[in-house]
């Protein structure tokens, strides 16, 4: 069950588009991309996608790399082939003639009891926005460099750190390391930090790791070492949120 919980964590962080993780898949003598998606029918593009893998880039033997179900879609796809039924039409109510009450001798008109004052209503919250900044502990940076490559930017769910290989690269929050290893050849070797509350970091681009999976980490705690940058992404379930918004201003 920990395996089966941990593969899906992979997936979903190595996924662009939030596609459904299907497998891990071990390189053999001779494979590429197009030649397991062939074999796998799948599409070559959605398998470099789902690795970070650019049309240039090539898969050797030995490597790992993660494949989607076959003919599964985004979610977001998958709900927009629902049919969303007709509202059912409204019709209006058979108009009824008033009957007037005939009024009893000798009986007195009924007093006049004002309305008591409408209550005064609560103003609606106002909604917490995604570029709201997060009312939770705030993060440390993993490294002193510069951001290089901001949220966003070319399709990235992280930002980018300038480091110069071999920095040390510390955890941001304390936690315990869900993933330690190399799970794609483009992504390079990667750290997922589990916070707890479904709030995980992820650190990638590493030269060395010093951490296993399963280890107990404190804030501050050094990971490993980098390469010429770090990545660096913030993920709240299956979603990634923009670091800076955790990290101090600086």
């Amino acid at each position: 069950m920990r395996r089966g919980l941990l593969l899906l964590l992979l997936a979903l962080f190595l996924s662009s588009c939030a596609m459904t993780y299907g497998e891990r898949h071990h390189v053999a003598r001779g494979e590429t991309i197009e030649s397991i998606a062939a074999a796998r029918g799948l599409s070559a593009s959605e398998i470099r996608e789902m690795n970070y893998l650019g049309p240039a880039d090539r898969v050797s033997e030995g490597d790992t790399i993660f494949l989607p179900a076959p003919g599964d879609s985004p979610p977001l796809a998958k709900a927009a082939k629902k049919k969303i039924p007709a509202a059912p039409e409204k019709i209006a109510p058979a108009e009824k003639k008033p009957v007037k009450a005939e009024k009893p001798a000798g009986a007195s008109p009924p007093a006049i009891v004002p309305a008591p004052p409408p209550a005064k209503q609560k103003p609606a919250e106002k909604p917490e926005t995604a570029a709201s900044k997060p009312s939770s502990a705030r993060l440390l940076w993993p490294l002193a460099g510069a951001v290089v490559r901001g949220y966003g930017e070319g399709g990235g769910k992280g930002i980018d750190i300038a480091a110069r290989g071999g920095e040390r690269v510390k955890a941001s929050a304390g936690g315990q390391v869900n993933y330690a290893g190399l799970p794609a050849r483009a992504y390079g070797t990667m750290v997922i930090l589990d916070h707890g509350g479904e709030f995980y970091t992820v650190y990638s681009n590493m030269s060395a790791l010093i951490v296993k999976t399963g280890e107990k980490i404190s804030a501050g705690q050094v990971l490993g070492s980098s390469g010429d940058y770090l990545h660096f992404e913030v993920r709240k379930g299956i979603g990634a949120v923009d670091p800076l918004l955790y990290l101090p201003a600086r």
